[in-house]
């Protein structure tokens, strides 16, 4: 087979179901969220336990899977080198479920916390080039993973007028808001503009690169198709 690297790898048109690469995930952050960018090698889903590599994280760190349908979280902690179910249950989480019973279908979002964040974020996988899209239901929040290994953005032309997205850092979240100005809606950003803080435009919508993924908010007026180009 051949072994490439992400961006690489999509800067070709590739045909072929044989086609295996790596997305590093540059990311500075303890906190970030994930996504499956391809199938497993197998062809079949991705479970917990190689969702990422672990040659690049260490004892202790976490990994959180979010249920859209009942808003509750799941976590796994990684012990000499498996990942631990967590079976902690409070208002917020559920117990996780064995890491062999998991499966975590191409787009998947996650949050992986990191005690060393200087190091890459490292996930394998299958090519697979056919759209992947996701549906926030109307009224519910969710995880939403970039499908692919190349940078992808939720364009303006998407989302309800008062949708949010939200992307994890470390001490602070960045928020994307769905507004409407000039009789035209379009995502826009809290800038420090001029000493001035202001709501401004992104041109071509929300970038989500490779590998990770974003929290969306979506407002009561109708379900959202995200990737379904």
């Amino acid at each position: 087979c051949t072994v490439a690297a992400g961006s690489a790898l999509l800067a070709a048109d590739v045909e072929s179901d044989k086609v295996y690469g790596i997305v590093n995930v540059a990311s500075t952050n303890a906190n970030t969220i994930i996504s499956a960018p391809w199938i497993g090698t197998d062809g079949a889903a991705f479970s917990v336990s190689n969702i990422v590599s672990t040659a690049s994280l260490a004892n202790g760190d976490k990994l959180y899977l979010y249920d859209d349908t009942t808003g509750k979280w799941s976590g796994y902690t990684l012990e000499s080198g498996s990942w631990t179910p967590d079976q902690t249950v409070t208002a917020d989480t559920v117990a996780a479920v064995p890491v062999a019973k998991t499966s975590l279908p191409r787009g998947t979002a996650m949050v992986l916390v990191r005690t060393d964040k200087s190091k890459p974020i490292i996930m394998g996988g299958k090519y697979d080039k056919t759209p992947s899209p996701k549906t926030v239901t109307k009224g519910t929040t969710a995880l939403i993973g970039n499908p692919t290994a190349e940078t992808k953005y939720i364009p303006n032309s998407t989302g309800n007028v008062g949708d949010k997205v939200m992307v994890f850092g470390d001490g602070a979240t960045v928020t994307y808001d769905k507004i409407t100005k000039s009789g035209a809606s379009a995502w826009y950003q809290w800038q420090i503009v001029e000493g001035r803080k202001v709501q401004v435009k992104l041109d071509n919508g929300v970038s989500v690169p490779g590998g990770t993924g974003v929290m969306y908010i979506c407002t009561s007026t109708a379900d959202v198709s995200v990737w379904s180009e």
